[in-house]
C-alpha cells in the first residue's frame, strides 16, 4: 500500500469517527494532511449533518422522499404501476416501536431518510427474526457526502439495541452504484430474484 492510499484510508476513518470541524482540522494538523481537499470537503460537510429520529410532522417530507425512490427505480423495475403508488406505510411505521425512521438534517432541513424494520424469518430460516432496511434515500445536490452512511451507522445501532443479528435489504441488480455502495459496508449479496415475462 503506497502512502498516499494510507493515507486516503486514514483520512476517511478519521472524519467518519470524529464530530466536530474543530476535531477534524487539529487532526489534520496534527499529522500533517494536505493531501486530496475533495475529500476533506466532502467529510467536512458531514459535521453540518444530523441524524434524528422522524416525527409525525416530517411526514409530508418523507412522502416526497418516497416519490423520489419511486421515480427513481422505475427505470430498473418496468412492473411497476402507473403514478400515484405508495411503497411505505409511513404514518404507521412512524409510530411503531418495531421500526425507525431516521432522517438527516442539513440546518434543520430534513435532506434524507431510512429505516429500519423488524421482521419475522421463514419458518424454515435462522434466525428467527432480521432487521430489513429501506426507504435510503438523499437529496441529489446532497449526495457523494457520506449522508447515506451515516443513516445506516445510526441504524445499525439501533439494531444493536435490539440484538439482532441479521440484516437484509433489496436492492435491483441493475443499479451498480447501490449494489457497490451496499457492498462497501459489508453486505453480500443473497438470493437473486429473476423474472420472465412472455
Amino acid at each position: 500500500m503506497t502512502n498516499i492510499e494510507f493515507n486516503i484510508k486514514t483520512l476517511k476513518q478519521i472524519f467518519f469517527r470524529l464530530g466536530t470541524v474543530k476535531e477534524k482540522k487539529t487532526v489534520l494538523t496534527k499529522h500533517k494532511i494536505n493531501i486530496l481537499p475533495q475529500i476533506t470537503k466532502k467529510y467536512m460537510s458531514q459535521s453540518n449533518v444530523k441524524i434524528r429520529v422522524a416525527v409525525p410532522e416530517d411526514l409530508q417530507i418523507l412522502k416526497e422522499f418516497e416519490q423520489e425512490i419511486i421515480r427513481y427505480e422505475r427505470s430498473f423495475a418496468k412492473n411497476l404501476k402507473q403514478d400515484p403508488i405508495v411503497y411505505y406505510d409511513l404514518e404507521n411505521y412512524i409510530k411503531r416501536s418495531d421500526v425507525q425512521i431516521l432522517v438527516a438534517t442539513s440546518e434543520g432541513k430534513p435532506i434524507g431518510s431510512g429505516y429500519a424494520m423488524i421482521k419475522d424469518s421463514e419458518p424454515f430460516k435462522t434466525p428467527g427474526q432480521f432487521v430489513y432496511l429501506g426507504f435510503m434515500f438523499v437529496v441529489h445536490e446532497q449526495r457523494g457526502k457520506g449522508i447515506n452512511g451515516m443513516i445506516i451507522n445510526e441504524l445499525l445501532k439501533w439494531v444493536k439495541e435490539k440484538k439482532i443479528v441479521e440484516i437484509q435489504l433489496d436492492v435491483y441488480a441493475e443499479n451498480e452504484s447501490a449494489l457497490k455502495a451496499y457492498q462497501k459496508i459489508g453486505f453480500k449479496p443473497d438470493l437473486l430474484k429473476m423474472r420472465l415475462k412472455k
